[in-house]
């Protein structure tokens, strides 16, 4: 679930002490050195691991409200001219 990309690595970043450092890949033409480096405080990484948590909740939210909306016994679908099915 896409919920769970966000979730689990808002977790890391939460529980992280110290710098954050992340390297990027990019896949062009010197696809076998890394793009770009980047460095985020223990203060930053906690923040957005806080936020990364909470889309990851919201996901997951939305998720089973979603399966709980379909899943629902009366449909509330009325065709032209007839009554409810």
């Amino acid at each position: 679930m896409v919920g769970a990309l966000f979730f689990f690595p808002g977790v890391f970043m939460l529980l992280q002490h110290g710098p954050l450092i992340a390297v990027q890949q990019v896949y062009r033409y010197d696809y076998l050195l890394p793009s770009g480096v980047t460095a985020i405080s223990e203060h930053g990484a906690h923040v957005f691991g806080s936020l990364a948590i909470g889309v990851g909740v919201v996901f997951f939210s939305f998720y089973f409200y979603l399966r709980h909306v379909i899943a629902r016994s009366t449909p509330h679908v009325v065709e032209h001219g007839r009554e409810q099915i």
